[in-house]
């Protein structure tokens, strides 16, 4: 589980996105209190999380740090969780970016509870899990677990070829020095299992009709991930895996968006049939905690 800074979320309304990396909303609430907030909250008076508003209604430009459409989020008048900039930043810090807003969180329509809008969220959600509960989480993917005096086992943002992979799970002891991914493929032995699996985490923050899809818009970085998973595995002895974090309570299942990108649908199913395991997560989501739920959706290619 995340907490994510309380004491700088404000409540806000969505207005408009401005380009892919910008939305501007106008703020409701001096702050958020945290530990307050419920799903259909009327608006009234109050902000989302039970704060009498004070002042007057300002309009801001946040950061969305998330390049996917998010149609069905970002819609006028939709309720939102911004991150404030902080009232001080150490001696001769600035703010780096235009934004000093940045959003986190909107109400999902029919008051289904929140997603968390964040696609940087995931590779920090999937990193906790590893650093408190990674037998479980090798489980969870089918992996066996490297053995108890092995002080290495996983690293994150690899090397592979001219990209980088999220993670490079280790199945077989320490790999000591692994800077290129292509390197771990040394310790492989023919015929048995690859002792280093290459992890891509991807942010899924559309779900329609309990289903939720990825992507929500043509990607080719994704097309070029999976390639290189495919590439990992064909050509370098590596296993590799592929996992949907779903960052919103209301799906029951996952699915590839062949209607948005037949192309990725396509990719994942080759890569699926070839051995990537396909694992999807959801997230139980109440601001200011996102809550990694271990308990896999069922998937289906």
């Amino acid at each position: 589980m995340l907490v994510i800074a309380p004491e700088r979320l404000r409540s806000a309304l969505f207005l408009r996105r401005e380009n892919r990396f910008a939305v501007r909303v106008r703020l409701v609430s001096s702050a958020f209190a945290g530990g307050g907030l419920k799903q259909g909250d009327a608006p009234g008076n109050k902000g989302l999380c039970g704060v009498e508003i004070t002042g007057e209604d300002a309009e801001v430009l946040c950061h969305l740090p998330n390049s996917g459409r998010l149609c069905e989020l970002l819609t006028p008048g939709a309720r939102c969780l911004v991150w404030s900039p902080p009232e001080r930043c150490e001696a001769g810090a600035r703010l780096a970016r235009k934004t000093a807003y940045r959003l986190g969180f909107v109400e999902i329509p029919g008051g289904r509870g929140w997603a968390s809008v964040d696609a940087t969220l995931p590779n920090a959600l999937i990193a906790d899990c590893l650093q408190r509960l990674p037998e479980r989480f090798y489980s969870l993917l089918g992996l066996a677990y490297p053995p108890s005096d092995s002080p290495r086992f996983w690293q994150q943002e690899v090397r592979f070829g001219r990209s980088r992979i999220d993670f490079l799970l280790n199945t077989a002891g320490e790999l000591p020095g692994v800077e290129n991914c292509s390197e771990a493929r040394t310790a492989v032995c023919a015929g048995k299992a690859p002792a280093a699996v290459l992890l891509e985490v991807k942010s899924v923050t559309l779900v329609a009709d309990g289903v939720a899809l990825f992507p929500d818009a043509p990607t080719a970085r994704g097309h070029r991930h999976l390639e290189l998973l495919l590439q990992a595995m064909h050509q370098q002895s590596l296993g590799a895996a592929i996992l949907f974090v779903v960052q919103r309570e209301d799906a029951t299942c996952f699915a590839p968006n062949r209607q948005s990108d037949p192309i990725f649908a396509g990719l994942l199913r080759q890569a699926a049939a070839a051995g990537l395991k396909v694992v999807a997560l959801a997230c139980k989501v109440r601001p200011p905690t996102v809550d990694l739920q271990l308990d896999p959706l069922p998937v289906r290619l």
